[in-house]
């Protein structure tokens, strides 16, 4: 009878509802406390901050309670484990001798991952396509090394702020793949120092100017057009495909749960 009832508690949508609005309050009074200090606050605060820790550990237990005899079958689920070690941690920071666990509250806004099933989704897609996406993030590096090398030595002499050295010239690079002002980058190149002075060199901040200021022309513009067409256009963009085939794949897999 116990376990039935702790199911029923377990599995209502007032129960769900609870937990959710707990985790979002808890969020709040863990920003509240890294913006003024929970010690400078009303004394009510710190009991309801106290109160949302009881509603996680009793959550737990009644998860727990649920499985009846077989309470270990709720370790078995990963999210389980993951609420189960927030909530501890929790716990820990009540008291005095763990205060350096108060920082890691913060990580009660992943809760909100375990609790609310699209971001489970989400998060369980982004974990099941790792493995593909390391051989992609691979490629994308070798190609940020191959176009970085390249760099330095077209375009050390007329840009060495961001050609100088292959470090600098891996940023600039990563700086076209995100388009921030990555046009200013080509037209340095492209027209010559001399030409075209990029707003870095008119500040005069970097003290380092153009030794042998060179229009590059079409090679120059090759060199960007190729290099936004491949890192942005397509490998970036298989990023997006395999992440889309896990959530597929998770979707299907949370359907046959159900």
């Amino acid at each position: 009878m116990l376990q039935r009832f702790l199911q029923t508690i377990a599995n209502s949508k007032l129960f769900y509802r609870l937990i959710v609005c707990a985790i979002l309050a808890s969020c709040l009074l863990v920003g509240w406390d890294s913006w003024n200090g929970l010690e400078d606050t009303h004394r009510l605060i710190i009991v309801f901050d106290k109160f949302l820790i009881f509603v996680f550990v009793f959550e737990v237990l009644v998860k727990i309670g649920a499985e009846g005899r077989r309470p270990q079958r709720y370790f078995e689920s990963s999210w389980n484990v993951f609420d189960f070690i927030i909530t501890f941690i929790c716990v820990l920071s009540l008291s005095p001798t763990f205060l350096a666990f108060r920082i890691l509250r913060v990580l009660r806004i992943f809760r909100l991952f375990s609790t609310i099933p699209k971001l489970q989704l989400w998060v369980g897609a982004m974990l099941r396509s790792l493995p593909c996406i390391s051989y992609v993030f691979l490629l994308l590096i070798i190609i940020l090394f191959t176009y970085g090398a390249m760099g330095v030595y077209f375009f050390a002499d007329n840009d060495p702020f961001h050609f100088g050295t292959l470090p600098q010239a891996l940023l600039s690079l990563f700086r076209v793949i995100t388009f921030s002002n990555w046009t200013d980058i080509m037209y340095h190149n492209i027209y010559g120092a001399n030409v075209y002075p990029e707003r870095v060199y008119e500040l005069d901040i970097t003290g380092m100017a153009a030794t042998l200021p060179q229009a590059m022309g079409i090679p120059a513009a090759l060199y960007f057009i190729t290099f936004v067409l491949i890192c942005v256009f397509i490998i970036l963009n298989m990023f997006t495909g395999i992440v889309l085939s896990a959530i597929q794949e998770m979707r299907a897999e949370m359907e046959k749960k159900r």
